[in-house]
């Protein structure tokens, strides 16, 4: 035992420099493997991580009722676990168009949706003047905590314009609009109460990225429903959260039982909002999980390199060693004694680095779900894996001391440089270039370029994916320039004349949009449906084209034309269990899959290959 650790302080001595820069590769190679791995654990799980922590309300309607009673009630159901009964005030922000939701009960912002804030604080519960902006929301209109909103509200008469389809033709409701139709409106001749919120805090909210075309509901404390409940319009609402194993159908059954099927109201679930951000999140973490593999398979190519030149720097002391009648088994712990402390010191400082370095975590689009940001220990990952890593140099100091100990390897060399068909330069040049006691380590330098001509290539084709998807909107489901919204597109009194489902209005719409010279092609769509597809709800989308073919994207197939047929996305095929050709259940009827559509991204949650195209 004496003699061995002679030997190591001897060797340590004479190649210090040479072991500690080991040393330092293996705790480099490790590290950037070790993290990456930890990332993509991270990554894959920060959806669910987060809605645990914001307890995203799984279902969000509003109940056409003047009470509270039939909220209470499916608050009770027994697929509920939490819930918050809201208040939806009819109010109007100065600045534009502003969602504004109000805490009943006060579990919003602590029980339920709790938000991330950002920049500020959050409102206090009993603050009637106080509000925190969705980033979004806040970007939007140019708001930063400091800010005020000054809102407006209808009075008693003007509030049945929105509640009263047949008032919606007076007098009252006519003026009520030229308000809005103005630059500069009178809000004074808006009836209800004024108020000011000042803005305490930016929050994102889970699918906040600040860049959303859509705004969120801005949540109001409970302190703004106790002092305006009495005195501005509001219509009931819910948000519920479900027990575990509840499906979105079986809380739709529930709520049916009590408001009545053909009085069911919209309902929006955050199901498919998950579903969206968990796909993102599996692609990224796949994403590392490769780039783990490349890092490591190249780290330990670099790092066996360097052992094989250790293990050929002390071929000379073995030779030593055998002639004084040392084993050969004593010649391989002579040769592994140096390389112990760099397996063991390259790992610590692996496991080290990967956990200062966590905090990059997790990347991309699941970086802004992350609530838990900094640093990360991942015990699993970090020690499995700085144990492996070791085991892995020890291993690879091994096979080095062996293949250095061959003799074979020139005549191997010899031969197949002797049957190139090439001229004699050529060979020579071959043979040269393959030995293994070159000076020059060229056999090295061909590994490490053809390991970084891959790497190039490989990044060069992601990148080239990548252009196109971003730049190609028919790619991300895009199959036209602009969306027109709303009713401002045809004169009034074509409203007014138009029955219910009577096409005139829509006819009227799409000649008064046909009449822009710029404009060459023109669809009808309706976006934000919802539909049962063997039992389980999606997204849904319709369609009418009134010149050309512009419409929803169909990858394969063609789009329906029949009203039973319908296109699904490639996910709602597969977890429906059908394909082009097939038959499929959507709702109580059968219908024909005549194509494969990708839905666009407009902003509430919905997954491009999750959905159903009608006509």
């Amino acid at each position: 035992m004496s003699s061995i650790a002679l030997r190591f302080r001897a060797q340590w001595r004479q190649r210090w420099g040479t072991l500690f820069a080991l040393t330092l590769l293996v705790g480099v190679v490790g590290a950037t493997v070790l993290t990456t791995v930890a990332g993509a654990r991270r990554t894959r799980s920060v959806v669910e991580r987060t809605d645990e922590r914001m307890k995203i309300p799984d279902a969000f309607a509003l109940i056409e009722s003047n009470s509270f009673a039939e909220v209470d009630a499916i608050l009770d159901l027994p697929v509920v676990a939490s819930g918050e009964r809201l208040a939806i005030f009819t109010a109007f922000a100065e600045l534009g168009y502003l969602p504004m939701v109000g805490s009943v009960d006060g579990v919003l912002g602590s029980e339920l949706q709790y938000d991330r804030i950002i920049r500020g604080r959050r409102p206090h519960p009993n603050a009637a003047d106080e509000v925190a902006l969705p980033l979004g929301t806040a970007e939007e209109f140019g708001l930063d905590v400091g800010d005020s909103l000054q809102f407006h509200s209808p009075g008693p008469e003007q509030v049945r314009c929105y509640i009263d389809s047949e008032y919606g033709a007076t007098d009252v409701c006519r003026e009520e609009l030229e308000i809005f139709a103005s630059a500069t409106p009178d809000w004074e001749l808006l009836g209800g109460p004024s108020f000011e919120l000042e803005v305490v805090g930016v929050t994102r909210q889970l699918d906040s990225t600040g860049a959303g075309e859509d705004l969120q509901n801005t949540f109001l404390p409970q302190g703004f429903y106790d002092a305006y409940r009495t005195t501005i319009h509001y219509i009931p609402g819910v948000a519920a959260r479900y027990e575990a194993g509840v499906n979105d159908q079986q809380f739709e059954a529930g709520m049916g039982e009590i408001v009545g099927q053909a009085s069911m109201p919209d309902i929006s679930y955050s199901s498919a909002l998950l579903d969206s951000l968990n796909s993102t999140a599996a692609t990224l973490a796949n994403g590392l999980l490769v780039f783990a593999g490349v890092a490591a398979v190249a780290g330990l190519v670099a790092i066996a390199q360097a052992l094989a030149r250790q293990a050929a720097a002390g071929a000379a002391d073995g030779r030593v060693l055998a002639s004084l009648g040392v084993t050969r088994a004593g010649r391989v712990v002579d040769s592994l004694v140096p390389l112990v402390p760099v397996a063991l010191c390259g790992s610590v400082l692996a496991v080290v680095g990967a956990g200062l370095v966590s905090p990059i975590m997790p990347i991309g689009a699941a970086r802004e779900v992350e609530l838990a940001r900094g640093f990360d220990f991942d015990a699993v990952v970090l020690v499995a894996g700085g144990a492996l890593l070791a085991g892995s140099v020890i291993v690879a100091a091994l096979v080095a001391s062996a293949w250095m100990g061959r003799t074979r390897s020139r005549a191997r060399v010899a031969r197949f440089s002797a049957g190139v068909p090439a001229s004699v330069p050529m060979g020579l040049g071959v043979r040269w270039a393959l030995q293994p006691e070159r000076a020059v380590p060229i056999r090295s330098a061909i590994s490490g370029v053809a390991l970084g001509v891959a790497g190039i290539v490989a990044v060069a084709g992601f990148s080239e994916g990548l252009e196109r998807l971003t730049h190609d909107p028919v790619r991300t489901g895009w199959g036209w320039d602009v969306t027109i919204s709303g009713d401002n597109v045809v004169e009034q009194d074509a409203l007014e004349t138009a029955g219910v489902g009577d096409r005139s209005v829509e006819d009227a719409r799409a000649a008064r949009i046909l009449a822009d010279p710029a404009v060459d092609e023109l669809s009808l769509a309706w976006i934000g449906l919802r539909a049962s597809v063997e039992g389980r709800a999606v997204s849904a989308y319709a369609s009418r084209p009134y010149r050309g073919d512009i419409g929803f994207v169909v990858v394969d197939g063609r789009a329906p034309q029949g009203l039973d047929e319908v296109a699904l996305g490639a996910k709602t095929m597969r977890r429906a269990g059908t394909g082009l050709g097939d038959e499929v259940r959507v709702g109580d009827q059968t219908m024909d899959v005549v194509g494969q559509a990708v839905f666009p991204d407009i902003g509430d949650g919905y997954t491009l290959a999750d959905g159903a195209l009608f006509t």
